[in-house]
Formats: C-alpha cells, sequence, structure tokens
C-alpha cells in the first residue's frame, strides 16, 4: 500500500491520558504516516513488524491491544526522530512506540527471506513487512512470557492447525534451527490446551455414538414412515 497523503485521523482523538495501547486499526494509521514521512525524507527501510502488533494486522485483527511495534530493523536517527514526533503528535504514553527491542529474539541462524513475507504498508524506499505465522509462534515459544504470550500461543496454534508439543517443537525448530527451546511456561500452555482440546474431541465422539438414530426414534414414536428409497420399504 503507497501512502500518497497525510491521514488526519489522530489515533488518540478525544483522549485527555496518553494512549498506553494500541487497536489494530490504531496500529494501521500510526504505520502508515511513519512509511510516508521516512519515505518523503528519502531514506531507505526493510521494517518486519513482529510480536503482538503483527498479530493483530494479520492473525488476530481483534486482538485486545498492543503497548508497542516490534520490528526486525536498524532504525536510523531519522527513523527514530519521526517516531518520536509520531508519539508526541498522537499523544502516545511511550515515544519510542516502534523499536527495535525484539531483535534479541531474532533466530542467528535462518535470516529471514523478506521477499516472502507480505507488505502492508509502502512508500518509496520504505517498506513495512509482517513476520509469517510459523516464525511469530516460534518466537513466543520462545519468549514464554503468560502473561504477554499465552493467548497468542493458542492463538497461533489452532491457526495454524498445530495439535501436539512434537509439532509445536517442529515449528520452533524450522525457525531457530533447533538452538533454541521452548520456554516452561509456553511449553504447559501449549500441552493443557491440546489435552483441553482431546478431551473435547473425545466427549464429541462418544456423544454422536451414543447419540439415538432419527428412524429408530420415528419407529418408536409410530411416526416412521419409509421412502422409496428405503431398503426397508416392501414393495
Amino acid at each position: 500500500m503507497c501512502c500518497s497523503t497525510l491521514r488526519p485521523l489522530r489515533v488518540s482523538e478525544g483522549a485527555y491520558s496518553p494512549l498506553r495501547v494500541l487497536s489494530s486499526d490504531q496500529l494501521k494509521v500510526l504505520l502508515e504516516e511513519f512509511a510516508f514521512r521516512l519515505g518523503e525524507t528519502g531514506e531507505r527501510l526493510q521494517c518486519v513488524v513482529v510480536g503482538g502488533a503483527a498479530l493483530a494486522l494479520t492473525v488476530i485483527p481483534d486482538r485486545h491491544a498492543t503497548e508497542d511495534v516490534d520490528v526486525f530493523a536498524q532504525l536510523t536517527p531519522k527513523a527514530e526522530e519521526i517516531v518520536a514526533a509520531l508519539a508526541k503528535e498522537h499523544n502516545l504514553a511511550d515515544p519510542k512506540w516502534l523499536n527495535s527491542k525484539a531483535q534479541a529474539f531474532m533466530s542467528p541462524v535462518a535470516p529471514i527471506n523478506e521477499q516472502d513475507l507480505g507488505v502492508i504498508f509502502e512508500h518509496r524506499d520504505v517498506v513495512i513487512r509482517v513476520l509469517d505465522a510459523n516464525s511469530l509462534f516460534a518466537l513466543k515459544c520462545r519468549a514464554g512470557r503468560i502473561s504477554k504470550d499465552g493467548n497468542d500461543l493458542l492463538a497461533l496454534a489452532d491457526f495454524l492447525e498445530i495439535t501436539t508439543i512434537e509439532e509445536a517443537k517442529l515449528v520452533m525448530d524450522g525457525y531457530y534451527a533447533g538452538e533454541e527451546v521452548m520456554k516452561p511456561n509456553a511449553h504447559r500452555i501449549l500441552a493443557e490446551h491440546f489435552e483441553s482440546a482431546l478431551t473435547s474431541d473425545s466427549a464429541e465422539v462418544e456423544q454422536d455414538a451414543t447419540r439415538p438414530d432419527s428412524n429408530q426414534v420415528l419407529k418408536q414414536r409410530g411416526s416412521y414412515k419409509p421412502r422409496p428409497t428405503d431398503p426397508g420399504l416392501s414393495l
């Protein structure tokens, strides 16, 4: 998406106190303005959005909120200046609402092919992409924070149709090439989720097996009338 004009919408419109959390719609406004302003300076930037912001923009659009935007990128002084300016204009609590702190969790052995990632905003030489779901899942397994990563882990597991710890480890190894292990908290959260889903599926199967056949119920009530295609029909 190319930004041609600055959007007049203020993400904190009507708010009196600084905005501490961002919705998916507010993220889009901020990132679009950032891409436009930085692109107008003539600077180049390849930026990949990760973490909660990436989930809010893709897998979980109704995600409650995110406090900041984690990116894989080397932000230049000019980029950081624009980030701070947008924070001031939109009354954001965090002047560094867009930052590269998440690079500490980036895989050192599996470089990201940015050309394979979806572009969400683009203006001149500034391109903002979003990380793929498999890599996001691996990052969440690596972080394993209960308060911040628990619900995201479950949403990603369901989205990717991961149903066992073994499958989860395969996805993680695909990103970290076996160099990182799943945090105990992440392991526990996923194991409980998979066990709960398995129990629920078993209960449904058992319920279906014990449910009486509708034709038999009608026969018992005396209201069963076989159709011409019914093998029980006497011709």
